[in-house]
Parts: C-alpha cells; structure tokens; sequence
C-alpha cells in the first residue's frame, strides 16, 4: 500500500461552503447521535470496506471540526485539518494504491473541544462539530460518510481539563484529562453515524 497526499489545482472560484465544486462537497458531515447539541466530545469513527479486483486507486477527500486522525489498517496518514477560518474550511486529499482485494478498515480519531476560552485553541475556529470524506468513483458509495455505514462510539474516558489552564497562558485551551479505569477508552459501544449537515449543493 502506498499513500500520497494529492495537491489539487486551484480551478474552482466560487464562494467555498456555499456554492458546490470541490471535491468534497457531495459527501455529508457526520457525527455521534447522542451529541445534537454541540458540546466538547471525543470520537472514534469506523468503516470497513471492500476492495475488489481490478478497482483502480482510491483518491479520498476528508475534513474535520476541529480535528482528526486517520488511518488505514493502522497506517496514520491524515493529521487535520490544517488551520483555517470557518468560512473556507480546509481539507485534505490523498491517493491510495496498492489495496489488495479484500477488506480493509478506516478508524479516524475526532475530537471537537468547543468555543470557550478554556477548551480550544483560538487557532482552531469552529462552525459545528463533525466530521466528513468524500471517495471518487468507484468507491463513493463503500467510502462517503452520509453513503456508507460509518459507526461512531463515543469516548468518554477522554475530557477537556479546564482546572489545567494556567493564568499566564492564552489562547491554548485546556489539557486532556484520561480515565484509564474507564473501559469505553478500549471498548466502546458504537452507533452509526448521524448525518449532521448534508452533501452541499449550489442551492444552499
């Protein structure tokens, strides 16, 4: 398997988050179902998915608010996104070669840790929580979040520690506080993934 981050040409001129035209914009904004309003949360999203012969490389399409880790049967290979103001949202493209046919697993670690002073850094701006990737052709419908069947647990051994900002300091939100005791940090219940915000098109 080879990963290579994919740099897109600058072609597309209208207004990022209202008119559709990158890539990433057919595929939904997901996120846990128990967590409608948006409160600090720490996620584990999964997929797995098929591969069969003769499918040509995988080209895929992923974002989060705030941010996310991904991997492919354990190979990390997306650390996002990269900083960016809500209005223009960044996301990151990679192609992926060398799947051989047969399952595969996608695990993305995403955390959103709020507005408040004490939670986020005011680097990372933020519009809602959740989380998206977008696969071309073939793999649109094995890999999209709002398509495929993505399942989410929620990590709740892991929380934002405000008692651990200390005065001097701004702008770097809060520490993270583990519970090791706590056994949803190895083995969470899963649901699947609620469509938070759906596939953009040019008439939102």
């Amino acid at each position: 398997m080879r990963i290579t981050k994919h740099i897109l040409p600058d072609t597309f001129s209208g207004p990022p988050g209202i008119t559709a035209g990158f890539p990433i914009d057919p595929a939904a904004w997901i996120w846990h179902p128990d967590l409608s309003a948006p409160q600090p949360a720490f996620l584990r999203f999964t997929l797995t998915f098929s591969v069969q012969d003769g499918d040509p490389p995988l080209r895929l399409h992923l974002s989060c608010d705030q941010y996310a880790e991904a991997s492919l049967d354990g190979l990390l290979f997306f650390r996002g996104p990269e900083a960016s103001p809500v209005d223009a949202c960044s996301f990151a493209s990679f192609d992926i070669a060398g799947l051989l046919p047969g399952p595969h697993h996608l695990s993305v670690f995403a955390w959103w840790l709020g507005t408040g002073r004490l939670h986020a850094p005011l680097a990372r701006e933020t519009l809602a929580p959740g989380f998206i990737l977008a696969a071309e052709a073939p793999f649109t419908e094995r890999l999209s979040t709002g398509s495929a069947p993505w399942q989410v647990a929620w990590l709740r051994s892991y929380a934002i520690d405000t008692d651990r900002v200390f005065p001097p300091a701004f702008g770097i939100g809060g520490g993270l506080r583990l519970d090791t005791r706590d056994p949803s940090r190895h083995c969470p219940g899963a649901l699947p993934a609620a469509v938070v915000h759906p596939p953009l098109t040019s008439s939102h």
